[in-house]
């Protein structure tokens, strides 16, 4: 009841700001999202796009995950996909690509991989694999792509770089492994 009303009072907030005409520089993190209405999580992530917020909606439930892929921009998956979770990112990768076209091999040659026909659904289908740890990023919208078998950067090592003259992790604190 509680995450329902501060939700409500930030998409309240989010409407305000847009008819004023004022852009905002913020990020609203709701954790377990599951427990929200689909509807009023994809209006807060739509309003927090016009509005210049950040909204990070996080989940453990590959459900919850599922349904709401097809309102968010990013999507990242740690460890193993959920089966039902992994065939939802292989259709937002490339909607028009059938399981059928990437099983059967056939694609051009060379080149990334995630741009032959099939690429996208083989690729996606890759985080059912992925380590415990890794992370996968499925990016929607202009400059669409999907970056597998991702690592975090914790924030202490990546100061014990710093001090060391290694150099950080850079913009976004994480590399593709």
């Amino acid at each position: 009841m509680v995450a329902a009303l501060a939700a409500a009072d930030l998409l309240a907030i989010l409407a305000e700001l847009q008819a004023m005409a004022v852009r905002t520089d913020c990020l609203a993190w709701i954790s377990g999202c599951e427990m929200l209405p689909r509807g009023r999580l994809a209006d807060l992530v739509r309003r927090g796009a016009q509005t210049g917020a950040a909204v990070l909606l996080t989940t453990a439930s590959a459900t919850a995950a599922a349904a709401l892929a097809d309102d968010v921009g990013v999507i990242v998956t740690r460890g193993r996909a959920d089966p039902a979770l992994e065939q939802r990112l292989a259709e937002l990768a490339d909607p028009a690509v059938r399981p059928a076209a990437a099983a059967s091999g056939t694609g051009r040659a060379g080149g990334d991989p995630f741009r032959q026909e099939g690429g996208n659904w083989a690729a996606a289908k890759s985080a059912a694999g992925q380590g415990t740890e890794a992370l996968a990023l499925l990016v929607r919208g202009p400059g669409a792509r999907y970056l597998p078998s991702c690592q975090a950067i914790p924030a202490a090592a990546r100061r014990g770089a710093e001090r060391s003259g290694r150099g950080a992790a850079g913009p976004g604190g994480g590399r593709p492994a």
